[in-house]
């Protein structure tokens, strides 16, 4: 028999990385402001802005904020990631007598600590749980955009749409409240 995976409490829940993401968006367009009032009124400038024009300004700020949204991205991801992680490992020690526990037991029987996301958590839930389809189906197509950033973007993306931080959140919170590790 393989040893326990010990759960760690330490995984940020999504309406953290939410509020992360609020006021770290919050703080960046308020520092943009300050260094851009600092400019006109010629006051002295942080120096890594010296020599900046109010476009250089908008084009740096532009740039941090479209990482701060990649990042928010693949944290929300990792984070539903965590839920679905930690709830297939309780019912696994639990041994919850539900069809989706007994399932995740039997994949636990032959694969031990091996299991995937996608393969075997999400296609558990949406095998035994049918009111879950669409909401991992959704998800399951997010986590190309995961892989994608996880893996450092070195590839040309394809993925049929473009990501938003809210569009992460909503299929993430979606999925969560949908297998009720969520309250919504």
């Amino acid at each position: 028999m393989t040893s326990r995976v010990s759960l760690s409490q330490s995984s940020p829940r999504i309406d953290e990385v939410w509020s992360w993401y609020s006021t770290s968006a919050q703080a960046l367009a308020a520092y943009k402001q300050t260094i851009k009032a600092s400019i006109v009124d010629k006051r002295v400038v942080c120096p890594d802005f010296v020599g900046f024009s109010l476009n250089d300004v908008d084009q740096h700020f532009g740039r941090q904020q479209e990482e701060l949204e990649l990042m928010v991205a693949l944290a929300l991801l990792i984070a539903a990631e965590g839920e679905l992680r930690r709830d297939y490992w309780t019912r696994v020690y639990e041994r919850r007598k539900d069809e989706l526990s007994r399932r995740f037991r039997e994949i636990h029987k032959h694969r031990g600590k091996r299991v995937s996301l996608e393969q075997h958590i999400l296609a558990g839930w949406r095998l035994c749980r049918p009111e879950t389809r669409s909401a991992v189906n959704q998800f399951m197509a997010a986590l190309r955009y995961r892989h994608w950033l996880a893996h450092g973007r070195y590839w040309v993306a394809s993925f049929g749409r473009r990501y938003s931080p809210e569009d992460v959140w909503l299929i993430v919170k979606d999925l969560l409240c949908k297998t009720q590790l969520m309250q919504p």
